[in-house]
């Protein structure tokens, strides 16, 4: 007697059975839907560049050089604190001076899929400029192995790539603001098709072509990863609108760095455009967080700061900004130097949680936050500030929208 041979879709259903599920929480969720859900989110900036996160240009307070071992370190504290998610800055090009700020960076690629291995409960978002001469087959096929590294706890934050030095080192024309993000969202259309087919497709784009394109294996639990944009210029918000499911925002730039209202402006501008389409986008904020036991000596930290700074690598950074983004407009050294791009909290514990307050308030859905002495700080934020926010009820997960 034989046994009966298996037909070919039999067999590829065995072999698909055996992929897990995406993993789930106590609670029995997963861990992105956790994310989702969470009143207000806590992620890290990692210190994937030389100056930190997003970056302190303070040059007589200790040079700071990243290094896998301290980005794991910090990854793995916050995972085991119950923050959300981690997020590497990435660039491929500093700014100079006498610090060499931002000269030196981790590929924030394979740092975010060695991290995922590494974590248990926090989203995990790579940072990807998708106009350097990638294909979406590459990120696609990448994108699901860290789907699976990280049992579902994987998202993409996608750049055009707007600085011209570092286009050049691929060999690469510079584009218009306008052709970047036509040439991403062709980009993530691809993704989206590539992540859904059951069988091979062909890539017929204005920037991208291929024949009888194919990525295996599935996606764990059959949804596509989050997709993250931080563009602020009118076509970086259709963008946003039309593809992202994240949107990531300045916090204001010159005098307004620590200003909510206008914090609630940009979230303005970001929901009307979703809404336009009948979609809600989840807004995060970067903030350069300085919190001490009194005001006094957070705003002793700020001007020690201040006073140590490398002020040509933070004018370099504004020269460069100005290149080709819109994303940074009117910043001015002084923000800069404390934190590019994030809005700026300085003061005690109490004082930065009634700031996250008035945050979510306005429509901050989660914050990213770029420390000083991040090991340190993660401590001091954990012990003094997350208590805080817990007993406000930011903490707290919402419904299902």
């Amino acid at each position: 007697m034989t046994a009966e041979v298996a037909t070919p879709e039999e067999n590829l259903a065995l072999l698909k059975s055996q992929y897990p599920e995406p993993a789930r929480d106590e609670n029995g969720m997963t861990h992105r839907e956790r994310f989702e859900r969470r009143r207000l989110a806590i992620g890290l900036f990692l210190p994937t560049l030389s100056g930190g996160g997003s970056g302190h240009y303070a040059s007589d307070l200790g040079l700071f050089a990243p290094t896998w071992q301290y980005n794991l370190d910090c990854a793995r504290r916050v995972d085991e604190l119950g923050w959300d998610f981690i997020f590497p800055v990435g660039r491929w090009r500093g700014t100079g001076g006498r610090i060499h700020f931002h000269e030196l960076s981790l590929d924030v690629v394979s740092l975010t899929a060695a991290l995922a291995s590494q974590t248990e409960r926090c989203m995990v978002f790579t940072t990807w400029h998708v106009s350097y001469g990638y294909h979406p087959m590459h990120v696609a096929k990448i994108g699901v192995g860290m789907d699976h590294i990280s049992s579902g706890r994987w998202g993409l934050n996608v750049v055009t790539g707007w600085k011209p030095s570092e286009v050049q080192m691929f060999g690469l024309p510079f584009r218009d603001r306008a052709e970047r993000y036509r040439m991403a969202g062709e980009f993530v259309s691809m993704l989206d098709r590539l992540w859904a087919a059951e069988e091979p497709i062909d890539l017929e784009g204005e920037y991208f072509q291929g024949k009888d394109c194919v990525v295996t294996p599935d996606l764990l639990g059959g949804r596509k990863p989050l997709i993250i944009n931080a563009g602020q210029s009118e076509e970086g918000l259709a963008f946003a609108a039309e593809h992202a499911d994240v949107v990531f925002i300045q916090g204001g730039s010159g005098d307004r760095s620590d200003d909510v209202e206008a914090v609630r402006e940009v979230v303005d501008r970001v929901r009307a455009a979703a809404g336009s389409r009948g979609r809600r986008l989840k807004v995060l904020l970067p903030v350069v967080m300085l919190v001490r036991d009194t005001e006094e000596e957070a705003q002793a930290l700020r001007q020690e700061i201040l006073d140590h700074a490398d002020y040509e690598a933070a004018q370099n950074t504004i020269n460069g900004l100005t290149e080709g983004s819109k994303s940074w407009p009117d910043h001015t050294l002084e923000p800069v130097v404390l934190g590019l791009g994030g809005f700026k909290m300085i003061g005690t514990p109490e004082r930065i949680a009634d700031l996250l307050e008035q945050l979510g308030d306005a429509g901050v859905d989660g914050v990213q936050l770029i420390l000083f002495d991040y090991k340190n700080d993660i401590e001091y934020f954990a012990e003094k500030v997350q208590p805080l926010l817990e007993e406000r009820g930011l903490r707290d997960i919402l419904p299902p929208r």
